[in-house]
């Protein structure tokens, strides 16, 4: 008599195994932005991820917001989070701006006296 072992293997999303990982609109962001535009998407209603995609001037924004429809985000200033690569050019006293290559913004995050909505925006450098 043979013996057969069967192996079986299961993955699951991170958001399947803690459900922390959904935003206020009750999507799965986990691996597809950071964990600070998780974070921000989480404590407001008023983030977006689908957000400026950038163009040949400005970087695209990871997470946008602080307005009431997603329609209303989507200028190049409206960026809280901005991908790897790129950091906040602040704009407006919450921190919110554009997305410009690190070290090329005229006035960064850790050089004004903004206050986010998040904290981990500070913490980031975004």
């Amino acid at each position: 008599m043979r013996n057969l072992t069967i192996a079986a293997f299961i993955t699951f999303s991170g958001c399947e195994t803690d459900p922390a990982l959904y935003d206020a609109h009750d999507n799965c962001e986990y691996g597809v932005i950071s964990e600070c535009g998780q974070e921000v998407l989480y404590e407001s209603e008023q983030t977006y991820y689908d957000c400026f995609s950038g163009n040949e001037r400005y970087g695209p924004c990871e997470t946008c917001g602080y307005q009431d429809d997603v329609r209303d985000s989507q200028n190049y200033f409206d960026c809280i989070t901005c991908p790897s690569g790129y950091e906040i050019d602040v704009i407006f006293r919450d921190c919110t701006g554009l997305c410009v290559p690190e070290g090329k913004a005229i006035e960064p995050i850790w050089n004004t006296s903004c206050m986010p909505t998040t904290e981990c925006v500070l913490d980031e450098g975004f």
